[in-house]
């Protein structure tokens, strides 16, 4: 296995990768000020010399792939570094190395203490893994983990990187600059979330998308430069600024998708998200495949012989939605659905379900009415969330003494449970299509968030 590398260039992917052997020049130091003119002098004498930090300051030279390439370079450094102990240094597979266009500059191990660099080439920025970051780059490792890379920026530079994610940077500059105040109030009221592991925020949808420097446009730097300073308050508290990507025509309370209750992330009417993408959506399951994902998931309820809303919010999304089976059932409460079923492709839980309808020995056939009808044998038995029901069956008409069912036969396809919704997220506070219908109609940002955040007022501390 070869040691991490990072490089603050461009340089190739062939460039970054150095080996895991390495010639130790002189003895171990316990302080950087102690290595660096022992360092220096014998930079003279060995110009590709490096300074390694593993449990004491070292000086390194080389970085090779083969032993039989390594023995050679220790060999030759045993009769050009006569002055100088030469050993071999002790492998470390925890160790990152430091590239700067094909040539190592530091190797270091950050289980004992953190290293933070701050690039002074390239417009100030440094590259890790393709992508490219203002700010200064630090390294943690944790026991049993991969290593743990943290940017350290300022605020406005981390909207930079998060802004053209989030929602397209060819938007109009309305919608941009209302996205630029909620990813602000965001970012400051989730300092901390992770803080055991070091940093604030991460760089995934559980907290903001964010890529760096290289999806930075001049628009929507721009959002970000002419909102500075500026914040979205609720009783003189920074506001939660939750977003999604589209409510589907009507956004939701935050206490029906998670727990706790804002007043200003409140159900509202949202026109301007319908006729933009996934507005609406449509996906279906057979039984057989949500028995599948049942198992999956460790649920062992039976054959699933019906899929039931038991209860909406009063914004039209699932509080409860509980699966059928003939062992048993199981219910998943607000969008833990979506969990179930993936959010890809089951995009929120705002929708409603239809049902198969029955299934028989002759055929397939969907029944209209309450309930869901099963042909067992000669029998139709009917099915709901209340229970079943005995039903009399007279040619394709059948009645549990109250309701009348029309049973129509389809043959050719497997039954299947179809889901009609709408939207796409979790469908609290902004929706990003929304606010660009907006600024598209003329509404200015401060307009779009107020829509969207009901209450609050935005301060400008500049």
């Amino acid at each position: 296995a070869n040691e991490s590398a990072i490089t603050s260039t461009t340089a190739s992917e062939t460039a970054q990768l150095k080996g895991k052997y390495h010639i130790q020049i002189g003895s171990v130091m316990p302080t950087y000020e102690a290595i660096l003119p022992v360092f220096q002098r014998i930079k003279e004498s060995a110009p590709d010399a490096f300074l390694a930090y593993d449990y004491g300051w070292r000086v390194y030279k080389g970085a090779y792939f083969t032993e039989a390439e390594y023995e050679s370079n220790f060999n030759a450094a045993l009769s050009q570094l006569t002055p100088y102990k030469i050993e071999k240094a002790p492998f470390n597979y925890s160790a990152f190395m430091v590239v700067d266009n094909g040539n190592v500059k530091l190797l270091f191990d950050s289980s004992e203490m953190d290293f933070v660099f701050t690039p002074t080439a390239d417009q100030g920025r440094v590259s890790f893994n393709k992508y490219k970051y203002r700010g200064a780059i630090g390294f943690k490792r944790f026991s049993a983990s991969d290593p743990t890379v943290i940017n350290y920026v300022n605020l406005e530079q981390y909207l930079y990187g998060v802004l053209p994610y989030e929602i397209s940077p060819k938007w109009p500059i309305e919608a941009q600059k209302a996205q630029a105040v909620a990813a602000r109030n965001y970012a400051l009221t989730n300092l901390g979330k992770h803080k055991k592991y070091g940093f604030d925020v991460c760089n995934t949808i559980d907290c903001q998308v964010y890529v760096g420097s290289n999806v930075e446009t001049t628009l929507s730097n721009s959002a970000v430069d002419l909102t500075k300073g500026i914040y979205l308050k609720y009783n003189g508290k920074l506001a939660q600024t939750v977003f999604h990507s589209n409510s589907g025509g009507r956004t939701e309370n935050s206490e029906n998708i998670w727990s706790t209750a804002f007043p200003y992330l409140v159900g509202v009417d949202d026109p301007y998200s319908i006729g933009s993408p996934n507005d609406v959506w449509t996906v279906t399951y057979t039984p057989q495949q949500i028995k599948d994902k049942l198992i999956a998931k460790k649920y062992d309820i039976g054959d699933v012989t019906n899929v039931v809303v038991e209860s909406y919010s009063p914004n039209g999304r699932s509080m409860k939605t509980t699966i059928y089976g003939t062992k048993g059932n199981v219910s998943f409460e607000k969008d833990k659905i979506r969990g179930f079923f993936g959010d890809a492709n089951f995009k929120t839980n705002y929708f409603t379900v239809q049902s198969p309808g029955v299934v028989g020995s002759s055929g397939i056939s969907t029944a209209t009415g309450s309930g869901t009808a099963k042909l067992n044998g000669s029998a139709i038995t009917l099915l709901s969330g209340n229970g079943t029901s005995n039903a009399s069956v007279s040619g394709l008409k059948a009645t549990n003494g109250t309701n009348l069912m029309t049973l129509k036969t389809s043959s050719g396809s497997a039954a299947a449970y179809t889901f009609n919704g709408k939207g796409w997220g979790h469908g609290i506070g902004m929706s990003q299509w929304g606010a660009k219908t907006m600024a598209d109609q003329g509404f200015k940002y401060e307009e779009i968030l107020k829509h969207y955040y009901k209450g609050t007022v935005l301060e400008n501390t500049k």
